[in-house]
């Protein structure tokens, strides 16, 4: 069980196939999309803190990114390039066309590189 503010709100996330995987995702809120991405091993849930805030002013577009958290990955290897490739279908099947976004890094591999 998640404990104290790291609870997302209630019916906020959804799981869609998308580019081939299971990608879990939460929205909240409303006004001007903001994607927040989550750094490698992470997951939504590290956004969970800035919610009561910042979902009054955006509409938060909050990824588990492909083999973290609640989103699956066929493959045995983390690419990059793949996981961009997965923003951008979800982006596009919430019709989301202009949005800013804050992430956190990946780590220290490359846009093509594995990470296992």
């Amino acid at each position: 069980m998640i404990e104290g503010d790291r609870m997302p709100a209630a019916n906020a996330g959804r799981v869609e196939t998308l580019n081939g995987i299971q990608l879990y995702f939460e929205v909240h809120g409303g006004g001007e999309p903001l994607l927040l991405l989550h750094g490698f091993m992470g997951s939504s849930l590290d956004r969970s803190p800035l919610l009561d805030e910042w979902r009054a002013h955006f509409q938060l577009i909050i990824p588990d990114l492909r083999g973290h958290g609640r989103s699956s990955n066929p493959s045995p290897t983390f690419r990059h390039d793949e996981s961009a490739t997965d923003v951008f279908a979800l982006l596009d099947h919430l019709e989301v066309h202009t949005f800013e976004g804050i992430g956190i890094s990946g780590g220290g591999s490359g846009p093509g590189d594995e990470a296992a």
